[in-house]
């Protein structure tokens, strides 16, 4: 009522609407300021994160330079990068999930109840949607690596549990392999020494004629041979059983012969008992 009967001059009009122009176009300015802020502080998050993931590998690198055996260090990189993926993966499902319900409230107000809908909101929503989509395509690169080395690391357990199982199965028989040995070789050793002991009992050590035995316990076969002297001795020894004894003739003395025949023939009949 107050405002109906107030009248304006064109100069205070022109002058008002130029200030609600002013006033719209700072309006405007200062949401366009809000929504850079906002995504100017997404950046720097990502940037920050990114930054952090760089620093965490490089740590991780080193740590595992330190590390003793290849195998563990390439075991210790992978369940980091698995267990990586699986925080940025539940990350993204989390943003998701949150997405998803904004989006469906913000389209249930608009249809049900016939609200305006905000700018702002929907612009915020696009930039998560945005660092979502770029997470997405993050991991989908990442997976492949990391399939792999899993395969891997999963073939290399599999071996190790094969070879754990096959020395579980076999180790038992080898123990009683080898203690079926020992009982043998021990068996031998007391035979042997019992034999040793009654062989010390037969021969006495200083006996004439013996020579000690020391090279025949050592498994000398030189202390079995003859020396050169006793090899002359059974030589001549050998020679003279095999030679057969001398026969000794006696010499034969010739007959004379004399004119006196009534003494030799005195003489044939005194041989000729003799002879026969």
């Amino acid at each position: 009522m107050l405002f109906a009967d107030l009248r304006l001059s064109p100069e205070v009009y022109n002058q008002l609407r130029v200030l609600q122009k002013k006033a719209k176009e700072l309006r405007t300015d200062v949401r366009n300021l809000r929504r850079t802020s906002q995504a100017n502080a997404l950046t720097m998050k990502e940037i920050l994160r990114d930054t952090v993931a760089k620093i965490t590998t490089l740590l991780q690198s080193n740590e595992e330079c330190l590390l003793p055996g290849s195998a563990d260090a390439e075991r210790v990189r992978i369940q980091r990068e698995e267990d990586s993926y699986r925080q940025d993966m539940m990350k993204l499902d989390k943003d998701l999930c949150d997405l998803e319900m904004k989006v469906e409230e913000l389209r249930n107000n608009v249809i049900n109840r016939r609200l305006r809908v905000n700018m702002s909101d929907v612009e915020n929503m696009a930039l998560i949607l945005s660092r979502s989509s770029k997470t997405v395509a993050d991991l989908k690169a990442r997976f492949p690596i990391l399939q792999d080395g899993l395969k891997g690391l999963i073939s290399a357990e599999m071996e190790k549990a094969i070879r754990d199982e096959k020395f579980l199965k076999e180790e038992p028989d080898k123990l009683e392999s080898a203690l079926r040995r020992c009982k043998k070789l021990t068996g031998t050793l007391v035979t042997l020494k019992r034999l040793a002991s009654v062989q010390e009992q037969r021969v006495p050590p200083n006996a004439p004629g013996v020579g000690p035995l020391v090279g025949v316990a050592n498994g000398d076969p030189r202390a079995t041979s003859p020396t050169p002297a006793e090899d002359t001795r059974s030589s001549a020894s050998k020679v003279c059983a095999d030679t057969p004894p001398p026969v000794v003739t006696m010499p034969v003395q010739p007959f004379v012969t004399n004119t006196n025949t009534s003494v030799h023939r005195g003489l044939l009949q005194k041989r000729t008992p003799t002879s026969l």
